[in-house]
């Protein structure tokens, strides 16, 4: 039965996530963006009034009264204070100074650390005159100013001082301690002598930098964040709950029917129930696929198994149930060339040659979509039922993942993910995965410790030496980086296992990765087909009579424009 694609388990989960995480993104970006403004925009008024206020109402009008006198004396006899004009250092000793500063740094220390400065009001000459700074624990201490220091006064600040108390609402910038920008918002208000309430003293500016305000306003920023979190959690356990009921669970019950079944054949417990049969798997999915085909084998296992038992030994009855499990391995492959006869676009083919013993290469080739060719070669350790179990599962995942992200890396940590739970056997797999864009040639591919592939480009062939990953299921959490390249018409790639370069001849010499380059080099280009049975006959010569230890899997691809030649397998 063909699983319909509405049913698929990337729309299942991958378009349910996306919906879900976009409406719950915008949502809370949009309250957040509210709260900030709005909290920023009042926050910084309602402050520096606040400071400039209470510091003008609690200072010593007499302590003020004294420097501003002391310091216009000096200011209309020697001018601004500078390195040149020490006149004004004598005011720095005075009691009414050094407390008046003390109170400066007091009210500053309770109101929310607003930087606090004690100023004349020059309108005559447009200039504000220091009396008093706070000290330098909010601003670099080359910006404290000191009694006798001068800076311009703005038109608007001019204004603002003829009304006794101002605001400015502008930023200003400083530099801090490290050289770098300090936003400030500034306002002003007048200490007036209290026997003549006409009268202005001089000015109290305060400065309040923008990250004493940010830390009254992120509590409100941190609980939105909560909130997110909180939702993108729950956005997650839903996920994680799909996942479990389409992929894990499915899984994890085929995998403990799997060892359940190896363990009764290894210990000669011969069972009349249907191990894979009774699981019930109904995903409608590549999955319950998988469980189907799992029951075949058993089924095909157990009748094989009865007829046997009593006419051979049990070396016999092994070797033959090796010889099913490597049948239905071969069955799960795909053997009929050319794959996709409504494509003559799509030029590829692909042979195994087995060892004596089940083992645990495979090949795949398969459309994501009409304009994605998917193809995979892979090793699995070690060799036998368990190896065919392993890779039939592997093969799966490795389609099925595929077929809801289109990204070779992704697919191999999402895959690599899933082979590491309940792995008891310690089994592991190399693969190597590339999607092909029929329309453009572009070619992505992704390596979990696999062989390094060949490309033939302008009729010269070379390795692709990109950068490999770990084997699936040896650790979890792993990460696999991307190669790209770009095929162009009649371009090839050949793609094999360790079996090549691996093969030994009588001699105990490797058949090597220079012999396969050069196998390569000489090979025919007719077709796909050809060029593989060219490279076997060259590893058959190499090779002799000695043994084959391993399996020998190879793909070979050429790309084809759309709409140019067929294809030619032969």
């Amino acid at each position: 039965m063909e699983i319909q694609k509405s049913k698929s388990l990337r729309r299942k989960i991958f378009n349910g996530t996306i919906q879900v995480s976009l409406v719950i993104l915008l949502l809370v970006g949009a309250m957040n963006y509210l709260l900030f403004s709005n909290g920023v925009s009042s926050y910084y008024r309602t402050s520096v009034e606040r400071n400039a206020s209470t510091a003008a109402a609690v200072i010593n009008v007499e302590d003020v009264i004294f420097l501003a006198d002391s310091v216009w004396e000096i200011l209309n006899e020697t001018g601004p204070r500078s390195e040149d004009n020490p006149a004004f250092n004598g005011i720095l000793d005075t009691e009414q100074y050094q407390r008046t500063v003390r109170m400066l740094n007091t009210i500053r220390s309770e109101q929310n650390d607003a930087f606090l400065t004690l100023v004349l009001a020059d309108t005559e000459n447009m200039r504000f005159v220091y009396l008093a700074d706070a000290d330098a624990s909010a601003l670099s201490s080359n910006h404290v100013s000191f009694p006798g220091d001068c800076y311009e006064m703005s038109e608007s600040e001019k204004a603002a001082v003829l009304e006794y108390r101002f605001y400015i609402p502008t930023y200003t910038y400083h530099y801090d301690e490290r050289g770098k920008d300090v936003l400030l918002y500034s306002a002003g208000s007048a200490v007036q002598n209290k026997t003549d309430l006409s009268g202005v003293i001089a000015y109290i500016i305060a400065d309040v930098r923008q990250e004493s305000i940010s830390r009254d306003i992120l509590p409100t920023i941190y609980q939105n964040l909560f909130i997110l979190a909180g939702v993108v959690l729950f956005l997650a356990i839903v996920v994680v709950i799909l996942g479990n009921i389409h992929i894990i669970d499915p899984l994890n019950k085929l995998s403990s029917a799997a060892r359940q079944f190896i363990a009764d054949r290894k210990n000669n417990r011969h069972n009349e129930v249907r191990y894979f049969k009774a699981l019930g798997i109904k995903t409608q999915d590549e999955i319950e696929q998988l469980a189907r085909s799992m029951s075949t084998m058993e089924k095909d296992l157990n009748n094989y198994e009865e007829e046997v038992i009593s006419l051979t030994k049990d070396k016999e009855r092994i070797r033959t149930e090796l010889t099913l499990a490597r049948n239905l391995q071969h069955d799960t492959l795909p053997t009929s060339f050319p794959p996709f006869p409504e494509r003559p676009e799509i030029d590829v083919y692909a042979v195994i040659d087995p060892a004596r013993e089940v083992g645990g290469d495979f090949y795949d080739i398969f459309l994501i979509d009409d304009d994605h060719l998917a193809l995979v070669v892979a090793d699995v350790s070690g060799k036998g039922i368990p190896a065919a179990l392993f890779m039939m599962i592997s093969k799966i995942l490795i389609s099925t993942t595929l077929k809801s992200c289109l990204s070779p890396a992704r697919a191999l940590e999402k895959v690599n993910a899933l082979l590491c739970e309940n792995n008891r056997e310690q089994m592991f797999v190399t693969v190597w995965l590339a999607v092909v864009d029929l329309n453009t040639g572009t070619v992505t591919c992704a390596n979990a410790g696999h062989e390094n592939p060949l490309i033939c480009q302008n009729g010269v062939w070379s390795y692709i030496t990109d950068r490999h990953g770990l084997v699936l299921s040896a650790m979890e959490d792993m990460k696999y980086s991307e190669h790209t390249m770009q095929l162009q018409d009649g371009d090839w790639l050949f793609q094999y296992s360790d079996g090549i370069p691996e093969a030994t001849n009588i001699n105990s010499e490797l058949f090597g990765e220079q012999r396969l380059l050069d196998s390569c080099q000489k090979a025919s280009l007719v077709s796909p087909a050809g060029f593989l049975k060219s490279i076997q006959i060259d590893i058959d010569e190499f090779v002799g009579e000695a043994e084959q230890f391993d399996d020998i899997t190879m793909l070979a691809y050429r790309f084809h424009q759309k709409g140019g030649n067929d294809n030619g397998n032969s």
